[in-house]
């Protein structure tokens, strides 16, 4: 090999070489995906100040606080659940298998609406203001929760 050839090889693995630092230093930059209302999820619960927020598919939003006798006693884990049906055919939240759930949590938690007669059992339950627990059952699919 010649001098211009060994130059050339030394040129093309020292930008390789940087090429390659620079790389893992932009996929250890790269933030976590970022949750967008009415795309992501169309239900959003804060149980900091008790409401609840649902996004139309037109882009339309409502806000609904719940009232004093509507309060939950214990919020869900933070993130993204499924609203579902059990198998009685009533309204829960799954947890997916990828949100954190503290030790013995089910993953499962049904919606009650605060109108409805308490249950015996209150764990895992979520009390639901009674004008959106139909909007929530017909529309929504993700509910994100947030503290």
């Amino acid at each position: 090999m010649n001098r211009k050839s060994t130059h050339i090889l030394n040129l093309l693995a020292g930008s390789l070489l940087v090429l390659g630092f620079a790389g893992s230093a932009l996929a250890n930059a790269t933030p976590s995906p970022t949750l967008r209302a009415a795309l992501d999820y169309s239900a959003h619960f804060s149980p900091d100040r008790d409401d609840w927020q649902v996004f139309h598919h037109d882009g339309r939003s409502l806000r609904v606080l719940a009232d004093a006798d509507c309060r939950n006693e214990q919020a869900p884990p933070e993130g993204l659940w499924l609203l579902t049906r059990n198998g009685a055919g009533q309204p829960e939240l799954l947890a997916p298998s990828a949100l954190p759930l503290p030790a013995g949590h089910s993953g499962h938690i049904a919606l009650l609406a605060c109108d409805a007669p308490a249950p015996v059992n209150d764990g895992g339950v979520l009390r639901v203001p009674s004008e959106l627990m139909e909007w929530l059952t017909d529309n929504a699919g993700l509910v994100y929760v947030s503290r």
